[in-house]
């Protein structure tokens, strides 16, 4: 049974991935005693011994709706059916940080589940039903029993499979999130369950580069002194080595060590770093960690923001598919980021996004973090799926519409900033260098008659290259009003995702002379809009962006219109036209 069956029969099954310690209670290296019956139930707040708590196993909990008490479904030995129902809001992707409504990481996606509550058997959930005194269907719900012997059930992952009755559920659509939000059960019986696709754990209230320390001088120390002692933090709040601050001078330190009456001492490698003055500093000073990108690639910067300060597991990094997109279309851009207060993991990574041109979000598909440059359509691109007004569209469901709000006519790009530890870094006092970059001809009476301008603070780079390359990409992209195309597709094409190109030819979109366009378009958004049956999606138009096409090595012979490929590069004549009379491709900055 797939999405080309006749006669499918949807179903829709959320998974509850629910830690659990390996070891057995009473067991080496478990030192827990009790009672027959006293057990703990293998969760971390139901620990008795929890210095050898053992996190690294999983239960999977399966709930699907009644009707699949009886049905056989391959991989899922045991549903529990109690799930009332299943709603989701998609991703959604801000191309270039143009929404001036949504953040540069877009829109996150999201899904509540709610559940009915009922007697609980105990069956899979306990490890020692068999040694307790009591039956478990005579004390509580199995919901209010989950709840207590799960305190720690928040960014727990929650998946949501949706396909159809007969075929194998690790053969179904997987979508996957962290658990945010668990309320209920009320009077009326329902538990509702609230998550978030996992780039939630940026968010501003969650993760903070750097992270905020508690430690304080000990004593008065001079401008010259190379040991820092300090109290009330531990060496383990601060980074083995790094850069710290104290008042405004920035301090490199290589090492910290226990020192006498509870102390931490830093061992100082440089004073006064990055442009800051060294200076005397009186005791309870506070001494915080300085985040430090130090001319690093953007691959690296944001792996590390995501890993070691949103706690990210880098499996669900795109690290393969980030790379090499860095390789062909980052490698120039090099981050220079000193955060000297903790700043948000979420507005740093919108920040950069912004700056250095590139598009992140969370693929629930693949249930990754995935990365793409602002850039044309090129060779690395999987070939897109073709949809036409003939087969592919669900009646009625096809529309474009225009987003003037989001032209962009000029590009500010401030840059280099002044220095680090005074200057306001959100405002344009803030920056040595400003490069303007502007489409003015798109300005003029005779074709949209006004500005459009975007400001970029580029507090991560020092580099004019690098704001010229994002400003002409923004500009050439955006210096017409940039089209949206919304649409549904039946559950056959469900294989297209957030991020994927297509290519579409609809009579609603012609030419001056009224022939049907062939189209490039980014999806931007996609929704189970009726669970494996109908799927909506979004798109952007991004044909203005082009071809990325690869200069031809030396020797590599002439254009031939027949074998040559649109990836294939070669030099046109004066009126830049191929000998077919075709347009050249051309280097953009």
């Amino acid at each position: 049974m797939t999405e080309t069956t006749v006669g499918r029969e949807p179903v829709q099954i959320v998974e509850i991935v629910q830690p659990l310690c390996a070891n057995t209670f009473s067991i080496s290296p478990c030192t827990a005693t009790a009672a027959t019956g006293g057990e703990c139930f293998n969760t971390r707040s139901t620990c008795q011994d929890p210095e050898n708590y053992d996190g690294s196993s999983t239960l999977s909990l399966l709930f699907g709706h009644g009707n699949l008490a009886d049905r056989d479904i391959s991989g899922a030995p045991y549903v529990i059916p109690s799930l009332v129902s299943v709603s989701t809001i998609p991703s959604r992707i801000n191309l270039a940080s143009t929404d001036r409504d949504s953040s540069g990481l877009g829109q996150r996606a999201s899904v509540t589940a709610v559940f009915e509550d009922h007697p609980g058997s105990d069956k899979r959930v306990d490890p020692y039903v068999s040694t307790r005194t009591y039956n478990p269907l005579e004390r509580g719900s199995w919901w209010t029993k989950w709840l207590a012997r799960n305190l720690y059930r928040y960014n727990i992952e929650m998946n949501v499979y949706e396909g159809y009755i007969g075929q194998a559920l690790g053969s179904m659509q997987k979508r996957s999130y962290v658990i945010t939000d668990v309320t209920g059960p009320g009077e009326d019986g329902r538990v509702n369950i609230k998550a978030k696709d996992f780039l939630s754990v940026v968010e501003e209230r969650k993760a903070q580069v750097p992270r905020a320390q508690g430690g304080k001088l000990f004593r008065d120390t001079s401008a010259s002194q190379d040991r820092l002692s300090v109290i009330g933090a531990a060496a383990s709040d601060y980074s083995a080595a790094g850069w710290i601050q104290i008042d405004d001078e920035i301090i490199r330190y290589s090492s910290i060590t226990s020192g006498a009456q509870g102390t931490i001492v830093f061992r100082v490698q440089t004073r006064g770093a990055f442009e800051s003055t060294a200076a005397a500093h009186d005791v309870e000073t506070k001494v915080q960690e300085v985040g430090v990108y130090n001319n690093l690639g953007v691959d690296t910067v944001v792996e590390d923001l995501l890993t070691s300060f949103a706690g990210m597991s880098a499996s669900k990094i795109d690290t393969a598919g980030t790379f090499s997109e860095e390789v062909e279309f980052l490698s120039p851009n090099i981050v220079k980021a000193i955060e000297r207060d903790p700043r948000s993991v979420f507005r740093v990574l919108s920040s950069m996004q912004e700056q250095f041109g590139f598009l992140m979000w969370w693929d629930e598909r693949d249930a990754l973090v995935k990365i793409r440059v602002l850039r044309g359509y090129s060779s690395r691109d999987t070939t897109p799926v073709a949809l036409d007004d003939l087969s592919s569209f669900i009646e009625g469901s096809f529309r474009i519409d225009d987003m003037p709000d989001r032209r962009v006519s000029q590009v500010w790009f401030y840059h280099t900033p002044h220095n680090y530890h005074e200057a306001n870094l959100d405002s344009p006092e803030g920056y040595q260098e400003l490069l303007v970059y502007a489409d003015l001809a798109s300005e003029g009476a005779d074709q949209y008659g006004q500005q459009s301008i975007k400001k970029i603070f580029g507090r991560y780079t020092t580099s004019q290259g690098v704001a010229l390359s994002t400003a002409s990409k923004i500009v050439g992209r955006y210096r017409d009003v940039p089209r949206r195309a919304s649409f549904k597709l039946d559950a056959k094409d469900r294989s297209i995702g957030i991020g994927d190109i297509v290519t579409i030819s609809h009579y609603l979109d012609v030419d001056q002379f009224g022939v049907k366009n062939v189209t490039r378009w980014l999806v931007t958004e996609a929704e189970e809009e009726v669970p494996g049956e109908v799927i909506r999606y979004v798109a952007e138009d991004i044909t203005s962006a082009g071809i990325v096409a690869d200069i031809q090595a030396a020797g590599a012979g002439d254009y031939n219109a027949s074998t040559s490929t649109q990836f294939e590069a070669f030099i046109g004549d004066a009126d830049g036209l191929l000998s077919d009379g075709s347009l050249c491709a051309r280097i953009n900055a």
